[in-house]
């Protein structure tokens, strides 16, 4: 009778560990600028999943903020996967503070996974990544207005 209790409270305790490793958090993306920092907790595990809802499309930037403790090495790697379209999936890695990665990406939800590559003791247990979507519409007037500018230097060139 004591060893059925004890393997049962075994089998809870392990359960209850699982179901903590395995939680997950949602972060909102709006298309106003303004990052979101989502943070990563490598304190049981080297791997790390999230979720990023993407309000609109369009180049979302992700920044590699900080690792705790800070003389830990800065070396993050991510695989980024929507959840409603799994063929949509880009892998990158983030080597150093302040290291972005842009790309563009469809809106919606997609998984963040980020894996630890710290090698160095004590190892990261926590980093935080800045997410935010670019604003295309100042960038693409910023771009249209530098093209017309090089066109007109190379008309003015022929006559």
């Amino acid at each position: 009778m004591k060893l059925n209790k004890l393997l049962g409270a075994g089998v809870f305790c392990l359960g209850t560990l699982l179901a903590a490793g395995a939680h997950a958090d949602t972060y909102t993306v709006t298309s106003t600028g303004t990052p979101v920092d989502v943070f990563s907790d490598f304190s049981k595990s080297t791997v790390d999943t999230d979720y990023l809802d993407l309000a609109t499309g369009g180049l979302i930037m992700f920044m590699h903020v900080i690792v705790t403790p800070v003389d830990a090495e800065q070396k993050m790697s991510y695989t980024l996967t929507n959840t409603a379209n799994t063929a949509e999936t880009f892998n990158f890695d983030l080597l150093a503070a302040g290291a972005k990665f842009s790309t563009m990406m469809s809106a919606g939800k997609w998984e963040m996974k980020v894996v630890n590559l710290d090698t160095t003791f004590p190892a990261a247990n926590g980093g935080t990544t800045r997410v935010s979507e670019v604003p295309l519409p100042g960038a693409a007037l910023l771009f249209g207005s530098g093209l017309l500018g090089f066109l007109g230097l190379a008309n003015r060139r022929k006559v």
